[in-house]
């Protein structure tokens, strides 16, 4: 059974239509070639919370091939400026029938969750010394008032909490994908 997956990830991009056929990635869009990436051909697939001003849902199934370009993947379909549509139920379901495939042809792949260690204890660090450089800012002034220090802190560290525990840097295999890097279950109340 072939799993499809349609989005648009931008405004400058058309719908693409992305297959998890028998022994590769397939992508078709409305215009041009159908593009294949063959399993074997895989170095990495990372899964990621990545969420912005304008897309907070989002996540993102990030495939790093042996040659060429990383694809990106994201949970989200662009439906115009500010506005992404959540494709959570899709998502889920294409990502694991990937996940499961992509394990199967190639046992060499590597399979993560997160950024990697790296990137994320840099991000870690600079998100942490521009709060405090804020604060010593604030504080060296004076000209603002500590509530004002108080409720960033309220409103911020929250944030910065629940974005590096999604995000915590981890490897899985698959067919288990660590729910932390995925979408919520859409609800059928």
């Amino acid at each position: 059974m072939t799993v499809s997956y349609t989005l648009r990830r931008h405004a400058l991009e058309p719908l693409m239509i992305w297959q998890v056929a028998a022994d590769a990635l397939e992508c078709r869009t409305e215009r041009g070639p159908m593009q294949r990436w063959p399993y074997a051909g895989m170095a990495e697939l990372r899964l990621q919370y990545d969420p912005t001003r304008f897309n907070p849902d989002n996540y993102v199934c990030l495939l790093t091939p042996l040659k060429g370009e990383r694809i990106r993947l994201p949970s989200t379909h662009f439906a115009g400026i500010g506005h992404f549509d959540n494709r959570a139920a899709d998502y889920r379901a294409f990502v694991q029938a990937l996940t499961t495939r992509l394990a199967d042809a190639n046992p060499r792949c590597h399979f993560a969750a997160g950024p990697t260690p790296a990137r994320f204890w840099a991000g870690q660090v600079v998100q942490w010394l521009a709060l405090l450089l804020v604060a010593v800012v604030i504080g060296m002034t004076g000209s603002v008032p500590l509530f004002f220090l108080l409720l960033l802190a309220v409103i911020y560290l929250p944030l910065a909490w629940h974005y590096g525990r999604r995000n915590r840097p981890q490897a899985f295999v698959p067919p288990h994908l660590p729910e932390a890097v995925l979408p919520p279950e859409p609800r059928h109340d």
